[in-house]
């Protein structure tokens, strides 16, 4: 058995494992409504830019080339998973998601993947497959124009050719108790899946829950004079429109894994405050136990 000394040392070790946990509680807190809340303010722009394009293909009979739907010959893969640990279940569950994906494939030859995330690579790495390209530290800052050359590099590969369809495998966040999990088409470009992108944004409870941006008319009394021309503003509207997938796409695997890790480190504060229950309450014991020692020693000596 330990001693009393060992036992105290013990129960300083767990209090001050306790404040870290609680305060790295607080902290994934903090950057959870942060992703979440940026995922909402460019909501409203999602939704004009989807009306307007609406209204240019009216005008034309010319689709944007990310719009074109061609035949699959070569498909990129983008997993993202976390930069660090401490999150729970949450990159097992993407991991386990890109398994239930790479099982429906024929062809694993044919698919070109990316990692957005340390984690990402690494679990690539393990599985033997060749990453292509990896890009990191998103997790903490999701300023929309540091992920820029992940954006350009996506779109680049897809506007040249080498891959012809444009898969994410992530998180989604949906309550601060519920993530899910699954794979989504981000290229060709659709209408159906910007707004999927965009309701999928509004979480299931919580202080978001109830965002909802005012509607979008896109229907006018006149027409307007478009210049340079209706397929050159397609091009660029699309173009927004795919960066703004991505984005969204990120900023919900971070307000994910953030969740993820509030959850993570509330049962690693509960499981110290019990484990420190425990070692009081042996401390207490050993300590009323040498007390109740030394009397009778004493009541021995006087009766001698």
């Amino acid at each position: 058995m330990a001693s009393r000394h060992e036992t105290k040392r013990r129960m300083k070790a767990v209090s001050s494992t306790r404040q870290i946990t609680k305060a790295m509680e607080m902290v994934a807190a903090v950057k959870m409504r942060k992703s979440q809340a940026l995922s909402l303010v460019s909501r409203p722009y999602a939704r004009e830019a989807l009306g307007l394009l609406d209204y240019l293909l009216s005008k034309t009979t010319t689709l944007p080339s990310l719009m074109v739907v061609r035949s699959v010959s070569r498909k990129l893969v983008v997993l993202i998973a976390s930069d660090r640990g401490f999150a729970g279940a949450f990159n097992t569950n993407v991991f386990r998601a890109f398994d239930a994906f790479l099982a429906k494939e024929s062809d694993v030859s044919a698919l070109v993947f990316a990692a957005v995330g340390k984690k990402a690579r690494e679990y690539l790495e393990r599985r033997k497959l060749l990453v292509s390209v990896s890009f990191f530290r998103f997790g903490d800052f999701v300023d929309r124009d540091l992920m820029t050359p992940l954006f350009d590099w996506v779109v680049g590969g897809y506007t040249q050719g080498q891959w012809d369809r444009v898969t994410v495998v992530s998180g989604h966040f949906r309550t601060t108790l519920k993530q899910r999990f699954e794979a989504l088409d981000v290229l060709p470009l659709g209408r159906e899946s910007i707004q999927k992108f965009m309701d999928t944004i509004i979480p299931e409870s919580g202080k978001f829950s109830e965002y909802e941006s005012p509607a979008a008319s896109h229907t006018f009394p006149f027409e307007f004079k478009i210049e340079p021309s209706a397929e050159i503003l397609l091009e660029s509207i699309s173009r927004n429109l795919v960066d703004l997938s991505l984005y969204y796409l990120i900023l919900h695997a971070n307000a994910a894994e953030h969740s993820a890790r509030v959850l993570a480190m509330n049962q690693a504060s509960e499981n110290a405050k019990e484990v420190g229950r425990e070692l009081s309450l042996q401390y207490n014991k050993m300590r009323q136990g040498a007390i109740t020692q030394e009397i009778m020693e004493i009541v021995a000596g006087s009766m001698n």
